[in-house]
């Protein structure tokens, strides 16, 4: 393996990597583009399923069948990491764990003055 390469050929038959690609992608567009992530995970999935059956040499009718499935598995892999990601971080905001209150948030000014508050 390339060590220059977070993905590779070889490892886009591993759910793993596959579900990582697909909640990068994702997140990715929606941070960019603001494209509907779920639509857009979906998608992903579908392709990269077709990929998997295409750079498989030896495939036949039943690869084709399940490409589908495959994709459907993948989408909703990705979907539950990205549930998970996104309830862990609201727990961490509920708790408070590095975000102040707007009113305990330095200004620019403050922040870059020592304060002195008795």
């Amino acid at each position: 393996m390339n060590q220059t390469q977070f993905f590779t050929p070889v490892n886009l038959a591993s759910l793993a990597s596959a579900t990582a690609m697909v909640v990068v992608a994702a997140i990715a567009l929606k941070k960019v583009a603001g494209l509907k992530p779920s639509l857009t995970a979906f998608l992903f999935s579908q392709v990269l399923a077709l990929l998997n059956v295409l750079v498989n040499p030896n495939w036949n009718w039943v690869d084709w069948a399940l490409l589908f499935f495959n994709g459907c598995l993948l989408y909703c892999t990705a979907l539950g990491l990205n549930e998970t990601l996104v309830q862990a971080e609201k727990k961490q905001r509920k708790r408070g764990a590095g975000v102040l209150p707007e009113k305990q948030r330095p200004t620019k000014l403050e922040s870059w003055l020592p304060t002195f508050r008795v």
